[in-house]
């Protein structure tokens, strides 16, 4: 959520500061207040408008010069950037002295003159205050946003950076993600961190290797260690190194390969020859390589072997897509947060709900959630995956019905790179990709097209996909959780749901109760949701009253939690004191004419229940005549008031 507040308090002490006023330390951070300092101290003026950049062909040396650094963070930095899908956000890589090396993210937003580019300075002695040159002052992560920008004309932007070292612990680079200040979200915030840090830790690996390359007996022991497959080539393409990671990838046994030509056993997908030839390595391009026995799908890297000019031979790095995918798809926050604990409710509806959702966890099976709109489906099905054995693996929630129809296959099964007009050349994972190993959320899977729903179809009994505009399936193992609000029987029935998707979703089926039918709950979660808004509101809540209580129970609540939620919202945000009364509700619910009779469907314990509350509202918890009036004796009263759970004091006011 924005902090419009914050956001006026940052800009006052910024002021404060340009009129050589005090500064609040309270409100702006000690680290940036000496930043602030040592920008004036820089004589660091409001006149500047461009980023001071270097020429051409320097920047050309500088690319030259962290060419190792650059081979390992782009491919993080072209799959994050596209996992972000946001247009108005760029990823960008420094050297040590804040000089832009690389950058990535939508034209739009790069034609903005504040925006960096390419060849920019970007220390603070160059623009002051800012993500990269604070970061590499602080040697941390941190965060500057808004008005905490020296120059008045960078508070359009939010920057996160992180310093990145090697092996020795000195400052190589900076990686930094920029984007508008007001679209700060959960995905953003912490992204840059895991991403530098997975950087680091490459190039700090790969430098101990650089050293060690040509040697291949003495650095034998830490090439088997690697995770990726490594195979060393000489000139002539023959194999002189191939670490055990490689053979199992390329499903080759334990003999020796040494002096066989590589094509004996990648027969093709990749021309070596022609990377060697031309000199230039390849970062993390994907590729299917045609075996013997199997297409592997995978990424490779190249790093040449050069003495005195030429090209001696080459190390070839494969790693499987699937790993590159999912790590990307985690730090881009494909995460589950909920489990079970988290769901509010001791109603028996809720309770046997819970029960079976839990079965369903320890199960590899689909599963059906079905239920009205606002019942918490999405809340079960994180719990599900939290109780699983893919509680460590992606969970990827994909709404159903907000993706364009022409759209919902290369966002399910992505697409390779010139699939359609406007794709992207590199081409893009889908999200049944970014699940792998984890579990996919269809939400609202009743509005998927019929053509999208045949190809789901076949992903679910192949356990593959085949990306738009590509020729070859690739192996993924998914749990698919599917949720709706419809009737599919009936969407079976009127031919606008396949029948035989229906049954291969329907495997393990949950229906989420309505708030209708948890009417015992309401008071447990409105008071959950008041304290929870008003600990985001700075506010303090002591109560909802009896009578206000009872107006909330009484309602039949067609939005079910959701409108609970947004309701109790506003009563706290409209709240003069620290109790939420009726005066704080909408006429609707205040006014409400629902009577007992009308709230169907509900079980006899339902409309028992509001019953009894019913009379203990008008009596004032007059016990005595409470039972009189319902024609029963004082202590089948008392029995049922426990029964049901009912806090009887609370109506007496």
């Amino acid at each position: 959520m924005i902090d419009l507040e914050k956001r006026h308090d940052i800009l006052r002490e910024w002021k404060k500061f340009m009129n050589s006023m005090p500064v609040d330390p309270a409100v702006i951070h000690p680290y940036l207040i000496a930043s602030w300092e040592r920008s004036r101290n820089y004589g660091i003026t409001q006149e500047m408008k461009d980023y001071p950049r270097i020429s051409s062909g320097e920047l050309v040396n500088r690319i030259h010069e962290n060419r190792k650094m650059l081979s390992i963070a782009v491919p993080y930095m072209k799959k994050i950037i596209g996992f972000m899908n946001d247009p108005e956000s760029i990823i960008l890589i420094t050297d040590k002295n804040g000089i832009v090396l690389e950058l990535f993210g939508s034209d739009e937003m790069k034609k903005i003159d504040s925006s960096p580019k390419l060849g920019s300075r970007l220390l603070e002695q160059n623009i002051g205050t800012n993500g990269v040159g604070t970061a590499i002052v602080e040697n941390r992560t941190l965060d500057i946003w808004a008005g905490e920008h020296f120059l008045e004309d960078l508070h359009f932007w939010y920057s996160s950076a992180d310093t990145i070292h090697d092996s020795q612990g000195k400052i190589i680079g900076c990686l930094c993600l920029v984007c508008r200040w007001d679209l700060v979200n959960t995905h953003t915030l912490g992204m840059v961190g895991g991403v530098s840090g997975a950087i680091e830790r490459q190039y700090q690996l790969e430098e101990t290797l650089a050293g060690k390359i040509l040697e291949i007996k003495k650095q034998q022991a830490i090439v088997e260690s690697i995770n990726e497959g490594i195979i060393v080539i000489d000139a002539e393409e023959r194999i002189t190194g191939l670490n055990p990671q490689a053979k199992l990838m390329l499903d080759l046994d334990n003999r020796d390969y040494s002096g066989r030509s590589i094509y004996e056993i990648i027969l093709s997908g990749v021309n070596f020859f022609k990377i060697m030839t031309g000199g230039t390595n390849i970062y993390d391009r994907e590729a299917t390589l045609k075996l013997k026995s199997k297409l592997f799908h995978c990424t490779i890297s190249t790093s040449l072997i050069q003495s005195e000019g030429s090209v001696n031979g080459m190390v070839i790095t494969i790693r499987e897509s699937k790993a590159l995918h999912q790590l990307a798809g985690k730090i881009a926050g494909s995460r589950a947060y909920i489990s079970f604990s988290d769901i509010i409710g001791n109603s028996s509806a809720i309770q046997e709900a819970i029960k079976v959702a839990k079965t369903a966890g320890k199960s590899k099976s689909n599963v059906l959630l079905l239920g009205e709109s606002g019942t918490g489906k999405e809340l079960f099905a994180q719990s599900i995956h939290n109780h699983s054995d893919r509680a460590n693996s992606s969970f990827v929630a994909v709404n159903c019905g907000a993706i364009p129809r022409d759209l919902v296959e290369s966002e399910l099964f992505g697409y390779e790179g010139g699939a359609f007009t406007g794709s992207r050349k590199e081409g893009r994972p889908g999200k049944f990709e970014l699940a792998d190993e984890g579990t996919i959320f269809l939400d609202e899977i009743g509005d998927m097209p019929l053509d999208a729903q045949v190809n789901l179809l076949r992903v679910l009994q192949n356990s593959e996909v085949v990306r738009v505009g590509g020729t070859y399936p690739k192996k993924i193992n998914v749990r698919v959780i599917a949720a709706t609000n419809h009737d599919l029987k009936k969407a079976v029935e009127h031919k606008t749901f396949r029948d035989d998707l229906y049954y291969r979703l329907n495997v393990l089926s949950i229906t989420i109760p309505p708030l209708r039918e948890r009417v015992e709950d309401i008071s447990s979660l409105a008071n959950h949701f008041a304290r929870k808004t008003a600990h985001n509101l700075n506010k303090t809540i002591t109560e909802i009253t009896p009578k206000a209580m009872f107006m909330l129970e009484r309602y039949g609540w067609p939005g079910n939690i959701r409108e609970l939620e947004n309701v109790v919202e506003r009563a706290v945000n409209i709240m003069e004191s620290a109790v939420i009364t009726p005066a704080e509700l909408p006429d609707y619910i205040r006014n409400s004419s629902v009577e007992v009779s009308t709230l169907e469907p509900q079980s006899l314990k339902a409309r028992e229940y509001e019953i009894i509350v019913s009379m203990l509202s008008e009596t004032a918890c007059n016990l005595r005549e409470t039972a009189k009036r319902l024609g029963i004796a004082r202590g089948t009263l008392y029995k049922k008031i426990t029964k049901y759970g009912i806090e009887a004091e609370k109506f007496r006011f």
